[in-house]
C-alpha cells in the first residue's frame, strides 16, 4: 500500500500542524530594550584645604573619605564645612537586533563619545562628566537558564556577561549565535555642592 499523508493526518491536524510550522519559522525577534539606572549618594565637607584642594566627606552611611579636588572644579573657595555634596551616577543601556547588512547600525569599531560641563564663574560648585559608546556585536551564544549573553565585540574581543534585568533577559532569550545587537551604553555622573540647611 503506498505512502499517503492523507491516511496519517486528518484534515483539521494537518492544519493545525501547518499552522505551527509557520509560527515557529517566523518568531518574532527580540523588541529593543533599554535599561537605566540612577544612583545618589550624599556626604557632608567636614575640612577643606582651599590650597591643596583636599576635602574631607563623611557620607551618609558613616564612611570618611578625604578627595582632592582637580582643577577643574570651579569656585572651590565657595565651598565651606556643612556643606553637603551630591554625587549623581546615571547608567543606560540599549540593545537592538540588527539584520546583516541593512546599514543602520553597523560599525566597524566603537564609536566613543565624550562630554563634560562645570559650573560658571560665579556660581557653586558643580559639574558633570559622560560617555556614550556604541558599537555592533555578534552574538556566540546564549545561556537562558543562568542568563549569560555570550558576544564578539567589534574591537575583536570575546565577552560572557550576566543580564540581571528582567527586560535584558527577554531580549536575549531571543537570540541565537550569529544575530548582531546595536548596544549603546551610556554613563554620567553629576555632583554638585549644596549649601548646608
Amino acid at each position: 500500500m503506498p505512502f499517503s499523508t492523507a491516511s496519517c493526518f486528518s484534515r483539521p491536524s494537518a492544519i493545525v500542524l501547518l499552522t505551527l510550522l509557520v509560527g515557529a519559522c517566523t518568531s518574532e525577534p527580540p523588541k529593543p530594550v533599554t535599561i537605566e539606572n540612577t544612583e545618589e549618594v550624599s556626604a557632608t565637607v567636614e575640612a577643606i584645604d582651599v590650597n591643596t584642594r583636599m576635602i574631607s566627606l563623611h557620607g551618609t552611611d558613616g564612611a570618611r573619605v578625604t578627595v582632592e579636588a582637580t582643577p577643574a572644579v570651579r569656585n572651590l573657595s565657595q565651598v565651606k564645612v556643612g556643606d553637603r555634596v551630591v554625587a549623581r551616577y546615571y547608567q543606560a543601556l540599549a540593545a537592538e537586533l540588527r539584520r546583516r547588512g541593512d546599514g543602520s547600525g553597523e560599525t566597524e569599531a566603537p564609536i566613543v563619545e565624550a562630554g563634560s560641563a562645570r559650573a560658571p564663574n560665579g556660581d557653586r560648585p558643580a559639574g558633570a562628566v559622560g560617555t556614550r559608546s556604541r558599537q555592533t556585536v555578534r552574538i556566540t551564544g546564549v545561556d537562558t537558564k543562568n542568563h549569560v549573553v555570550s558576544f564578539y565585540g567589534s574591537d575583536g574581543l570575546a565577552r560572557s556577561v550576566p543580564v540581571r534585568s528582567p527586560q535584558g533577559q527577554e531580549f536575549i532569550s531571543k537570540l541565537k549565535a550569529g544575530d548582531e545587537v546595536e548596544i549603546t551604553y551610556t554613563e554620567a555622573v553629576a555632583v554638585s555642592v549644596e549649601a548646608s540647611k
